[in-house]
């Protein structure tokens, strides 16, 4: 996404910078922010440990990037990290506002709000330190004013270079079907659709193949009493997967793989129990054997075609790459 970003931007380079530990002479500076954070925060040792660290650490990277620049005039340049909401992203664009720099954030992949659980994703809107927000679409930039608090004026729709335009066409569910689960915090609910899956595999004549998120507990001694159910080799990515026209169709469970599904033109279905993503997406949601078994028996038609196009472009920014233009007009 970073390159792809940097290649549409005219007169523009790509930076990748590495950090190299060095043990010696921290281990004062180690005691002395640990005393500070543990006057301040009711935390654990491990984690006053963690937070000292990471203090140290940041404030050393300042020190160098203080004496690299020392004589540089970087008035009017911009800095456009990779999601600049962490880690030494966050630390980079600070530094560089009290340079002069103008500063953007991109994301990593789209925002939302959830129904239940609130999960870490929220810190990219939630943190954001920049002069300017890098939105991949209109709904993205409607979701940071609205549940962020961002104005509007410091939020451009700059696309997703991830994903050009592309006409897509969609079909009824052939001999194999793809599920998608989300993190391990969801394992429980996935579990309550495998035989159900199973009964309709056996009735239907498909078989299910499961791709669990990389944090997901799943495993094949799991799968293994559902003769219709098949997991996927997690060498094998979304992309591969999605891009190999075996499957016509997904099942998607808190997971936003759920667009890359439509953008594939694999018709993603969503497992509803406990759904939490909050995120516009299609109806296609069921809860039971029977409404699975109606979703996979219909074949889409241009409706269908045209309203998720819409959505790719209102959600995931597809076919929208405007970061030349907004980057170099300022």
């Amino acid at each position: 996404m970073s390159h792809l970003v940097q290649s549409s931007i005219n007169d523009s380079v790509w930076v990748e910078i590495a950090y190299k530990y060095r043990p010696w002479g921290v281990l004062p500076l180690v005691i002395k922010e640990y005393f500070a954070v543990a006057k301040r925060l009711q935390l654990s040792f491990k984690k006053r440990c963690y937070l000292a660290a990471c203090i140290v650490a940041y404030k050393k990277n300042v020190d160098v990037l203080s004496d690299s620049f020392q004589d540089v005039d970087l008035r009017g340049r911009k800095l456009v990290p990779f999601s600049a909401t962490t880690y030494y992203e966050s630390l980079l664009t600070l530094f560089f506002k009290t340079k002069g720099v103008v500063t953007y954030t991109t994301f990593h992949g789209i925002l939302g709000h959830y129904r239940q659980h609130i999960t870490n994703d929220v810190v990219l809107g939630l943190n954001i330190q920049s002069d300017y927000a890098l939105a991949f679409s209109k709904d993205q930039k409607a979701d940071l004013e609205t549940h962020f608090g961002i104005i509007a004026e410091r939020i451009y729709v700059a696309g997703n270079p991830k994903y050009p335009y592309r006409e897509i066409t969609y079909d009824k569910v052939g001999k194999k079907c793809l599920i998608l689960s989300g993190v391990s915090y969801y394992d429980d609910d996935i579990k309550k659709l495998l035989p159900i899956a199973d009964e309709v595999g056996r009735e239907m004549g498909i078989t299910f193949s499961i791709k669990p998120h990389p944090s997901s507990m799943i495993s094949e001694e799991y799968i293994v009493q559902y003769p219709h159910l098949e997991i996927i080799e997690k060498s094998q990515t979304i992309r591969q997967l999605l891009s190999s026209n075996e499957y016509k169709v997904a099942i998607t469970h808190n997971t936003t793989a759920y667009f890359e599904c439509l953008y594939y033109g694999v018709r993603p279905l969503r497992w509803g129990i406990n759904e939490n993503l909050d995120f516009k997406m299609l109806d296609e949601i069921f809860t039971s054997k029977e409404q699975l078994r109606q979703y996979l028996s219909i074949t889409p038609d241009n409706g269908y075609t045209q309203s998720a196009q819409q959505l790719l472009t209102d959600v995931l920014g597809m076919g929208v790459n405007r970061y030349n233009e907004i980057i170099n007009k300022r």
